[in-house]
Order: C-alpha cells, then sequence, then structure tokens
C-alpha cells in the first residue's frame, strides 16, 4: 500500500513575428511513496527552434529515497520542412 503524488508543467514560449524562437519547456515528476521507500520518476522536456531545426532533448530520471538510480537522455534535431 502506498501513496501516489503527480506533477506536470510545461510552458510554451511563441512569437508570430519570429517563429524561430519558439520553445516549450516541461517537467514532470511521479512520487510513489511506499512502506519501506519512496520511488520517483521525473521528466525534463526541452524543445527550441531556429530558422531550419526543431531541438528536442529529453530527460527520464528514476530515483529512489532521493537517490539517482537511473536517467537517460534523448536527444534529436529534426529539420522544419518549412512548419
Amino acid at each position: 500500500m502506498g501513496k501516489e503524488t503527480d506533477y506536470e508543467n510545461l510552458t510554451y514560449k511563441a512569437d508570430d513575428a519570429h517563429p524561430e524562437s519558439s520553445s516549450v519547456v516541461g517537467e514532470a515528476k511521479t512520487v510513489l511513496q511506499l512502506h519501506d521507500r519512496a520511488l520517483t520518476w521525473q521528466g525534463h522536456l526541452s524543445v527550441t527552434t531556429d530558422q531550419k531545426n526543431f531541438n528536442y532533448k529529453y530527460t527520464r530520471e528514476l530515483l529512489k529515497d532521493g537517490q539517482m538510480i537511473k536517467s537517460k537522455t534523448w536527444q534529436e534535431t529534426i529539420p522544419r520542412d518549412h512548419q
């Protein structure tokens, strides 16, 4: 038996006059409080643009009692293709 707590936040920045400077940043966290330990999953998202590309980065982390157990980052540059 345990308790789960969730948190999510996304922040968008956009300007019609300068679409090349748009971005989104996000944070998510799920904490599972169990009898003998706390497990925390965290996600960190960043998507930015320039005139030619979208730049994507996402990091997922797992913590046990506040100590990092595992972390993985995905990163990719995606051509805008006139979008």
